[in-house]
């Protein structure tokens, strides 16, 4: 069976940001800190402060990556997932982590010992050649013109070059990572459950995989991912059987679910002046 790919921004806010299946975020953030996931207590020492997408409201919601974990009170963790590496996003990016990070260095002023740990991980593909040089996970340094502390940290994870790397050369907790990257980008349920095993239970890993089918059969996600899916070769200029009226078509449906104009723009490829001259 084919899936959508969770990297897909509908898909992966679906799946990580459910409090009804708060497991795979909560494997996920055990694997990125390398900690036991046992010592992790959904609504203990781990809650999910992102908007808690649920699928009759993902018309209405702007599919933006926007996953925040809270660990104690000592540790937020920030989770990104960009399909292609933009400058632009990844600035928005930094400004999010940075206001997190300046409010709650603000709170605890007077005790500056306490401020908590901010972390943010950025997962990308299709990096630009002057990034080649770059390992496949690293921390953005002074060199890059970022200045990191002890307290807040930015990392970024390059799918592809993990996926293009050999799997005997990466360390365990690579291996983890690089089951993640895998498990994002497939489009294969069988290849997705293998990967689920590695880092989950055996149990997890079946209801996570339940999951992810549940999601790439709602209507909705299909929907979304023909949108997505359509968008995606009119940028990359390949041929797609889709002519211009047809986008318009798309898009009137779309405003008529009262879809942000800026996700239609987005995933028909349609300017947003073509958009607003959309009649219905």
């Amino acid at each position: 069976m084919n899936v959508i790919p969770i990297s897909y921004d509908f898909m992966y806010n679906a799946l990580l940001n459910d409090s009804d299946h708060p497991k795979a975020l909560m494997y996920l953030t055990s694997n990125l800190l390398d900690i036991d996931f046992k010592t992790l207590k959904y609504g203990e020492n781990f809650k999910i402060l992102s908007r808690n997408l649920k699928l009759n409201n993902n018309k209405s919601a702007e599919f933006e990556v926007d996953i925040l974990v809270k660990l104690n009170d000592n540790m937020f963790i920030n989770i990104e997932m960009n399909r292609s590496f933009c400058s632009l996003r990844q600035n928005r990016n930094l400004a999010y982590i940075s206001k997190i990070f300046a409010e709650k260095y603000k709170k605890n002023t007077k005790k500056i010992e306490k401020v908590p740990v901010v972390k943010q991980y950025n997962f990308f593909m299709n990096t630009p050649s002057i990034y080649n040089s770059i390992s496949p996970i690293y921390n953005m340094t002074k060199d890059k013109e970022i200045i990191i502390t002890d307290k807040l940290m930015t990392y970024y994870i390059d799918m592809e070059k993990i996926l293009n790397k050999s799997y005997n050369e990466l360390s365990k907790w690579e291996q983890k990572i690089y089951s993640w990257c895998v498990i994002f980008t497939s489009t294969s349920i069988e290849e997705i459950g293998k990967e689920l095993e590695k880092i989950m239970s055996k149990k997890d890993a079946r209801e996570t995989k339940k999951r992810v089918k549940e999601l790439s059969s709602d209507d909705e996600m299909v929907y979304l991912n023909d949108i997505y899916s359509r968008a995606d070769y009119e940028r990359e200029g390949i041929k797609y059987d889709v002519k211009q009226d047809s986008l318009a078509a798309v898009a009137k449906n779309m405003l008529k679910d009262k879809i942000n104009p800026r996700l239609i723009s987005r995933y028909t490829g349609l300017s947003k002046s073509e958009i607003a001259n959309i009649k219905f």
